[in-house]
């Protein structure tokens, strides 16, 4: 996997045609309809839908059954930690199994189409936060629609104000506390990589009032303990 690390405000990678094109056309082509995604669930604005790489292996359209299975797998896993060596090294040998597919080993892999649903009010999907302490990486690849004409739904990257941290019981993080380095636009075939850790401050930026979802695919990793601890903090 090619890709350079930028460091400032956390480790992090963007690529841009990270798919071949032709196979980015095809699962454009063939990805699940928006009822699929959704799957008989509530539906409720700007609000994320994730349907994980169980689904996808079992009852998606051929190309994306590959796609799942190649993203799912230890070689992906291995070239992941390969691209983040000096953060994941301690993890190169470790046995790798799929989230709610196979027992759990060392770490569990996922690979989540993300459906974000319609917005009907201004609003943020995601304010700023770091993910959960036993998850190892994000992997967020984006398959922004052609007709798609919203603003917003960006990737927001964040660095501490100084010295004081605090995370609330679902990992938020107060704005007061933070001032945003980075933002990475949603754009179509756009992969963006990075390590988790207690400084790994994200956010996704307002979405504007739209039909259109907001959709990418979520390559996750996961342990059964901690990879990093918010401490007292928390």
């Amino acid at each position: 996997m090619n890709g350079v690390i930028e460091r400032d405000p956390f480790p992090h990678v963007v690529i841009d045609h990270a798919l071949d094109d032709d196979l980015y056309r095809e699962l454009v082509a063939t990805m699940p309809s928006d009822e699929e995604l959704l799957r008989g669930r509530e539906l409720e604005s700007n609000t994320t839908y994730r349907t994980s790489a169980e689904w996808l292996l079992r009852a998606a359209p051929p190309v994306w059954r590959a796609f799942a299975a190649r993203h799912t797998s230890r070689e992906f896993f291995a070239e992941i930690v390969e691209l983040f060596a000096d953060e994941l090294r301690e993890f190169a040998n470790a046995r790798t199994s799929i989230r709610f597919v196979e027992p759990f080993a060392d770490v569990a892999l996922d690979c989540q189409l993300m459906w974000g649903s319609p917005v009907k009010r201004l609003s943020r999907p995601h304010p700023v936060h770091v993910d959960r302490e036993c998850a190892l990486f994000a992997g967020l690849l984006y398959f922004r629609r052609d007709d798609d004409d919203s603003r917003g739904g960006d990737l927001e990257l964040y660095r501490w104000r100084g010295d004081e941290r605090h995370y609330d019981e679902g990992r938020i993080v107060p704005d007061t506390l933070v001032e945003k380095v980075k933002t990475i636009a949603y754009a179509a075939n756009r992969l963006v990589l990075f390590p988790h850790s207690p400084d790994a401050l994200h956010a996704v930026s307002l979405r504007s009032l739209t039909p259109h979802p907001r959709l990418h695919v979520n390559f996750l990793a996961e342990l059964q303990t901690k990879v990093f601890d918010l401490g007292a903090a928390a």
